[in-house]
């Protein structure tokens, strides 16, 4: 039995337009969100690497931290 042929045409350029402005919007998107993420936030998974240890940028991150001394949170607890 032969296939059966679509009893209408189906242009697929608009979906791909569509598709492709999208993609286009979302890569915009991308780079706003990514500018406003601070270089050095400690919470950045991109600080550790996969075995648990940090970064060079990690490391960077964590020692002006570590410089500062404790903070006011774990002074408070060792009292």
């Amino acid at each position: 039995m032969p296939a059966k042929q679509p009893t209408h045409a189906f242009d697929p350029k608009p979906v791909l337009d569509l598709i492709a402005s999208i993609e286009a919007d979302l890569q915009r998107l991308k780079g706003l969100v990514e500018q406003q993420v601070e270089k050095f936030d400690p919470a950045n998974p991109h600080n550790k690497a996969p075995d648990g240890k940090l970064t060079e940028e990690g490391v960077e991150v964590l020692l002006p931290h570590v410089r500062r001394g404790p903070s006011r949170a774990i002074r408070w607890r060792s009292r």
